[in-house]
């Protein structure tokens, strides 16, 4: 297994990415695309929230105001992997009127993980719902659709659902390449090798597809490394 790779496309900027190592799934969930965030920043988005909260309490600020400072943090935290934090801020944007699909989709980010580092069920759930919540404000947020997959097939132990899920993606997005690097190692976990290197095998044709930039030759490098090795595994010795 140490040999497969999923990697997360640099250009996309809202998206979870799923990464995979010798010793099982870290990270699950966490922002890929997006650059890890430096803790610069933080401090001023939280004396953001001060001053719009003392504004807010002398009729100065609206909740909207509040709530979309509160929003600003959460993902702030998130992206750096503070869970607890961001839980709770992004709880006090819904709770100041800030209740859009991105403030669930987060929460359920930030759910997801640290529902799997405390092994923590209610966490889990409460991802699942928050992904749930957000794919009822948006029916087409595929980053939500994904990290749904995700928590299925690997924290809610319903890896059927989780396959269907992410085939589904596959076939209704097609350049969301992170599905077909996820349902790839979704068939090579289940043991379905076979499965998998097709699924490799049809996403490295669509890439020889694509106008080559470096984005591209990287997903190539790196589907062509899953085929090769999984070739090796089929092939009897």
């Amino acid at each position: 297994m140490k040999y497969f790779k999923i990697i997360i496309p640099a250009i996309l900027v809202f998206i979870i990415g799923i990464y995979i190592y010798n010793h099982g799934v870290r990270d699950l969930f966490t922002l890929g695309a997006v650059k890890r965030v430096r803790v610069q920043g933080v401090e001023a988005l939280e004396r953001e929230v001060e001053i719009n909260e003392k504004k807010f309490w002398d009729k100065m600020q609206s909740m909207e105001q509040v709530g979309e400072s509160y929003k600003k943090l959460g993902i702030k935290y998130a992206e750096m992997k503070s869970w607890t934090p961001a839980i709770d801020t992004l709880t006090k944007a819904i709770e100041h009127g800030q209740s859009g699909a991105y403030v669930h989709y987060w929460l359920g980010i930030a759910y997801a993980n640290r529902g799997n580092e405390l092994k923590n069920k209610s966490d889990i759930d409460k991802a699942e719902a928050s992904y749930k919540r957000a794919l009822e404000k948006i029916p087409t947020l595929t980053h939500a659709e994904y990290g749904l997959a995700l928590l299925y097939f690997y924290l809610k132990e319903d890896r059927g659902k989780g396959l269907q899920m992410m085939n589904d993606i596959v076939r209704k997005k097609p350049d969301y390449f992170d599905a077909h690097f996820a349902l790839g190692r979704f068939y090579y976990e289940n043991d379905e090798k076979n499965k998998s290197l097709s699924v490799y095998q049809n996403l490295y044709s669509l890439l020889e597809s694509k106008k080559e930039s470096f984005q591209i030759t990287e997903l190539k490098k790196n589907c062509q490394t899953n085929i090769t090795q999984l070739m090796m595994e089929i092939s009897p010795r």
